[in-house]
Formats: C-alpha cells, sequence, structure tokens
C-alpha cells in the first residue's frame, strides 16, 4: 500500500475515532499569549474508551509530518511540554507564527493540527490518540 493511501486511511480512522466520547472529558485549558494550551485523549476507532492520556510528549513544529512513522530527517520541535494526569499541556513561549502541534504516543496512533499564535494571543487544542488503529507505513 503507498504511503498516501496509507495516510489517507490513518486519518480517517483518527477523525472517526473518539466521537462519542463523553462530557465528563477535561476541556482544554485556556492559553495564554504565547502559548499553545490543550488537551490529549486516547481513544477506540469506534469512540469507547475516551480517556486523557498523562505522561505523553506532545511538540509544537513548522512543519507537519505523520508522527509514528519512520523519517529518514524527522522534524525537530521548537519547544515540547509533557501532559498531566488530566491530558492537559501547555507549550510555550512561542513566537507568533503558525505551528503544527503533535503528541507522540507509543501507545497510540496520533495526527496533529496547525494552530496559529498572533501577537498577544494563544491558541487551545484538542489532540486524539487512536489505541486500535493500524500504525502508518
Amino acid at each position: 500500500m503507498g504511503r498516501v493511501v496509507a495516510e489517507v486511511l490513518v486519518l480517517a480512522a483518527l477523525a472517526a475515532c473518539g466521537r462519542g466520547g463523553g462530557s465528563d472529558l477535561p476541556s482544554p485549558p485556556p492559553a495564554e499569549p504565547g502559548t499553545v494550551a490543550g488537551i490529549y485523549v486516547r481513544a477506540q476507532r469506534q469512540g469507547q474508551a475516551v480517556t486523557p492520556a498523562g505522561g505523553v510528549q506532545v511538540g509544537a513544529y513548522r512543519e507537519a509530518f505523520l508522527p509514528g512513522t519512520v523519517m529518514a530527517s524527522p522534524p525537530q520541535p521548537v519547544a515540547t511540554a509533557s501532559t498531566d494526569g488530566q491530558g492537559r499541556f501547555r507549550i510555550g513561549p512561542l513566537e507568533p507564527g503558525r505551528y503544527f502541534v503533535a503528541a507522540i504516543d507509543p501507545s497510540a496512533v496520533t495526527t496533529g493540527t496547525w494552530v496559529d499564535i498572533r501577537v498577544g494571543a494563544g491558541a487551545s487544542t484538542e489532540l486524539r490518540g487512536c489505541t486500535d488503529c493500524p500504525a502508518p507505513v
């Protein structure tokens, strides 16, 4: 299977992953100026067992990539943070600009999302990992 097809399948599975999550999940924390604040949760493809994940590294990058794939020269994060016990994280300080935010979680298939940091503002996001999705190629 080609790399692009594999990436599309992973993205489709993650898009459906955990959409049935309950309202008892914590919401992303408010973002302070110059930071990305968010929450990382793990779920299954069918939406069961949506849970916040602690101790996971999250990074802000200048280029997009598919976490978990083997790359000759993977991008280096501009800044990183670890999630707390509720899955919350805060990355910063960051200069104004566009950042690809991704969780690096060896126990789940993850993707990332783009956020914009503007002067005097921050960004909030939610990241999801799928615990029963096929690994990217």
